[in-house]
Order: structure tokens, then C-alpha cells, then sequence
């Protein structure tokens, strides 16, 4: 079985509810081939993840329905938003394995390879 590297952009996800994007792609190679995510990338994920939900969690709480519907103000504040990242980082459904990258001086030629917008190195 062959192995398939991703990177942010095809795993980018800011969606509360799953943790990895572009799942359409990742199953498809999912079938033929061992998912590999760069650690780097899982950072990114939580790290966009976690902005998103603090943003969308402040929203909340600024909106005159939160409290016209006497919803618990100190429940929303009080949701363990690293929590709830983590929880869905262990319930992901695609299986996929993480690796730490050691020899970063590739991430010079991956950036390039990102902002030409090609895949082949």
C-alpha cells in the first residue's frame, strides 16, 4: 500500500464539527493508499479550529438572543473549546497517522512548491 502525504490546504477545516477537511480527496486515497499528516498540519488544524470557535463562541454570547432565549451565559463561557478539538481529533473517522517532520529544510521547497501552485517536486 502506497502512502499519501497532505497538507494544510486539502486538510484546512474550520468546521466545528469534523476534524479534518477535504474528506471527499482523503477517502478516495484512503482506499488505496495510508494517509500520512505532517504534525505541522495538525497544528494548523487545531490552530484554525481553535480561532474559529473563539470568534463564533464571542458572537454568541454578543447576541441579544443568547440571552432573550435565557440561555446560560457561563455554559458558553465556560465550553472547553481545546477539549472539544481534541475530542474530535480522536473521533476522526478517516484513519491517518501523524509524523513528526525533523529535516525542515524541505518546508522551503514545499512553500515554493505551494505558492506556484504545483504538486510535484
Amino acid at each position: 500500500m502506497g502512502k499519501v502525504i497532505f497538507d494544510t490546504n486539502i486538510m484546512r477545516n474550520i468546521e466545528p464539527k469534523l476534524f479534518l477537511g477535504g474528506r471527499t480527496e482523503i477517502k478516495k486515497f484512503a482506499k488505496v493508499a495510508e494517509i500520512i499528516i505532517p504534525d505541522i498540519v495538525i497544528e494548523e488544524i487545531k490552530n484554525q479550529k481553535r480561532r474559529n470557535l473563539k470568534s463564533k463562541k464571542q458572537a454568541f454570547l454578543d447576541n441579544p438572543f443568547h440571552w432573550l432565549n435565557e440561555l446560560d451565559q457561563d455554559e458558553t463561557k465556560n465550553f472547553d473549546i481545546e477539549a472539544h478539538i481534541d475530542n474530535l481529533e480522536s473521533n476522526e473517522e478517516i484513519e491517518f497517522k501523524v509524523i513528526k517532520l525533523y529535516d525542515c529544510t524541505v518546508l522551503e521547497d514545499i512553500k515554493e512548491l505551494a505558492l506556484k501552485k504545483t504538486g510535484t517536486f
